[in-house]
């Protein structure tokens, strides 16, 4: 005994280090202290060495787990599912140090399970295999105790008429008894202490129930606390397990039936059930289709698919679905199992756990568990299990729907990618008409000039104007001639029949982008030159002639694409999706085509007029503190983007009857859109507004001095031999000042006037 004692302390100290949880005892009695001492710590049985050393290190890293298959997890779960509170044990022992602390001749101990009572044996490791009581009066003295929750004390065990004795052997020499109630502060009963004497010994008196009654009381409390403490702990672990399952098919990319059948799999061994089925839910618009996965003996999976008339007699999957609760069936004559057992299971059960498995409030599907191993039904501690289970499941499942989801839509990705790609190249016979006739470009006059512009009948020509101006500035031996004019002709094919954005309007912007850089050739570098002019060519393919704001308001899909520059956005990424078909210059490593094709999209995303005032105001602190750098990446940039927004406008450096012809074209555009707008609910603005037609002038000046302008003059500042853009623009504004000056004046029309017709009749006669 004292070494026992000196254990147990030497244990209190560590626990006191480790800063456990521990009840504060209000007893001075040493012996109580020693007696209840174990049961304010947690104690497991103990496991095989091998399932120690397998036991994961806390340290390790956290993400080993993808490499290891359900399968593994439930392995090592199934053997922290068994690690229990040894609990019969330490009543054991417990109960022989009571026995010597009341001078009892020996002690009994019942375990309570259920509704019933069952003699523990120490020796003994099934204990189910003993005799078992139900809980009540008018049996055993122990049963009686359970039920009333109360000491009893009996003078003569054997004569005591209150208890059943034929159903229990006893010592002939037996005589008082104390039985005693293990009772957790929630008044529940798990245990009975039975201390008898002979009937050489006198009965038991108040010191002897006092004695039992401290110790047992701080047993049941300490006994609750482990419990709780138990649960807590095996739910932390149960959640580490199932994100684990959760995770590791996050990182899997399965087949559909190999996830169902790992789930199945995993639900099943979890629970402990001998066969597993799964009714799994999906839903096609208001129809919802049902698959049956099912285990064969070879553990492999069928899946079958079933009709609604199937559910229909299928009662017990109906009640499921409605009710949307565990069913756990442990009467194999019930009528609904008994009717599904044997018409759709196919074999003999004897008993059936059922999970629904709900996600959004929705049943997306049904594990039905049949025969418990080693048992005759599934317990009240599996129902538990399987709402967690349930839980993590649905979570596994829906995750596993995505990533399939996911890699569907990857497949029809590229399914219509491989079709885009073969519709966005030009046709053959255009191809032929324009490869035989590449060479000895004859040039209009005045085509070096930025005021020049194309005429309506050389429309034909402008994709060999184009491979021309390609060459000149990024050079003949870079450019692969046939690929480049196949790249001209498919974004001629792919730019929209719009009145004014379409791809005459593209090759105009690429005209004067190109008159600047062959002014400049110097001052750009190749991959700078080769972005600028092939970005030029391309920044309005596939355009929808609508504003970024109209497509925002509407809600249409670029403005859920791309949060900024919907359009120009699109633009880019059709461009560089149609470069990807087309090997368009020679000798372009990797890293520089991944350069080329970010400059390309950076230039066409700067045509969009809010990026354009962004650079303009930071261009403009720079060129008035002349700080411009060339060598400055940054600089450089604003001086494409710059170069971008003037090849964009050089409309307004043209003739103002040019001009003119192009802004009623662009006009056109502007009214489909307020026209729309209108009928939206909305009121455009006048420049959108048809019926504000007579304000065209006066938000022509507005644009010139607020945008044109002050573009084309911060271009000059930088590279100065583009000061014609400047000039022209100068020309056209005060054209338009003009117009709009003088458009409310009367005039004189002389065939109206008075004079005039009096003229003739004087004439006349």
């Amino acid at each position: 005994m004292e070494a026992e004692s000196s254990e147990i302390m030497d244990t209190e100290k560590m626990e006191k280090k480790k800063q456990a949880t521990k009840i504060d005892f209000s007893t001075s009695d040493k012996a109580t202290k020693r007696v209840i001492a174990p049961f304010v710590k947690i104690f497991r049985k103990k496991r095989k060495a091998k399932a120690i050393e397998e036991e994961e290190d806390v340290d390790a890293p956290k993400y080993v787990f993808p490499y290891k298959r359900p399968s593994v997890l439930i392995h090592h779960m199934s053997g922290f599912l068994s690690e229990n509170l040894d609990l019969s044990s330490l009543l054991h022992d417990t109960a022989n140090v009571l026995k010597n602390a009341v001078r009892a001749k020996g002690v009994l101990l019942y375990l309570i399970e259920d509704d019933e009572i069952y003699l523990s044996h120490k020796s003994y490791q099934n204990e189910r295999l003993k005799q078992k009581w139900k809980i009540g009066p008018g049996s055993i003295a122990a049963a009686y105790v359970a039920f009333t929750k109360r000491v009893t004390i009996v003078d003569d065990i054997l004569t005591d008429m209150r208890f059943d004795n034929s159903s229990q052997s006893r010592d002939e020499t037996m005589k008082s008894v104390l039985c005693v109630p293990i009772v957790t502060p929630d008044e529940e009963c798990f245990s009975v202490l039975e201390l008898f004497r002979d009937i050489e010994q006198p009965v038991f008196d108040a010191q002897d129930i006092n004695t039992v009654l401290v110790t047992t009381g701080w047993i049941g409390a300490a006994v609750q606390q482990n419990q709780m403490r138990l649960l807590l702990q095996k739910k932390m672990e149960l959640h580490q397990f199932f994100l684990k399952l959760i995770m590791w098919f996050s990182e899997s990319a399965l087949p559909e039936m190999n996830v169902i059948q790992e789930i199945l799999s995993f639900v099943k061994h979890t629970l402990g059930a001998e066969k597993g089925i799964l009714y799994k839910f999906v839903k096609f618009g208001t129809e919802t289709c049902s698959y049956l996965y099912e285990e064969t003996p070879d553990h492999k999976l069928t899946k079958k698919v079933l009709s609604l008339k199937y559910f229909e007699e299928a009662g017990l999957v109906n009640n499921i679905i409605q009710s949307r609760k565990i069913y756990n069936i442990t009467d194999p004559n019930d009528p609904i199992f008994k009717k599904f057992s044997e018409q759709k299971v196919g074999s003999i059960n004897r008993a059936m756990l059922c999970l629904p498995i709900i996600s959004y409030g929705e049943v997306i599907a049904i594990f039905m568990l049949l025969n418990k191993v080693g048992w005759d039904h599934f317990t009240k501690a599996d129902e538990k299990l399987a709402e967690l289970l349930g839980t993590y499941t649905a979570m596994a499942m829906k995750h596993s729907e995505v990533v399939l989801s996911g890699i569907k839509a990857d497949y029809e990705k590229e399914d219509v990618s491989d079709l885009i790609n073969y519709h966005i190249k030009a046709c053959e016979h255009d191809r032929k008409h324009y490869l035989e006739k590449m060479e000895g470009v004859i040039l209009p006059n005045n085509f070096r000039e930025f005021s020049w512009y194309i005429e309506l009948d050389d429309f034909d020509n402008i994709p060999r104007y184009a491979l021309y101006m390609i060459e000149r500035v990024c050079g003949d031996f870079d450019v692969n001639s046939e690929q480049m004019m196949d790249f001209i002709l498919s974004l001629r094919k792919n730019y929209r029949k719009n009145p004014y954005h379409n791809f005459e309007h593209a090759f105009n912007v690429c005209h004067c982008v190109y008159n600047v850089l062959r002014r400049n050739m110097l001052d750009f570098k190749p991959i700078e030159r080769k972005a600028l002019i092939i970005a030029a060519l391309s920044h309005d393919v596939d355009s929808l002639a609508l504003t970024n704001n109209f497509l925002v308001l509407t809600d249409h899909l670029w403005s859920k694409l791309y949060t900024t520059s919907p359009s120009e956005s699109h633009h880019s990424q059709i461009a560089l999706r149609m470069l990807k078909n087309f090997n368009i210059f020679y000798g372009m490593d990797s890293d520089s085509y991944e350069l080329f094709t970010k400059q390309v999209k950076e230039n066409i995303i700067s045509t969009d007029v809010f990026v354009f005032f962004n650079v303009k105001l930071k261009l403009e602190v720079i060129c008035e503190h002349e700080l411009y750098q060339a060598e400055n990446d940054v600089h450089r940039s604003y001086l494409r983007s710059m170069l971008m927004t003037a090849g964009d406008l050089s409309m307004y450096c043209k003739s103002f009857h040019v001009c003119k012809r192009l802004v009623d074209l662009l006009l056109s555009e502007y009214y489909h859109q307020g026209d729309l707008e209108r009928e939206m609910g909305f009121i455009p603005l006048a420049l959108y507004d048809r019926y504000q037609s007579h304000k065209v002038s006066v938000e022509q000046v507005k644009f010139l001095k607020f945008v044109g302008l002050p573009c084309f003059n911060l271009l000059k500042i930088i590279l100065p031999n583009t000061s014609a853009l400047y000039d022209s623009c100068m020309v056209l504004l005060k054209q338009w000042e003009e117009i709009d000056e003088y458009k409310n004046q009367k005039t004189w029309k002389q065939d109206e006037s008075i004079f005039c017709n009096k003229g003739s009749d004087v004439g006349e006669s």
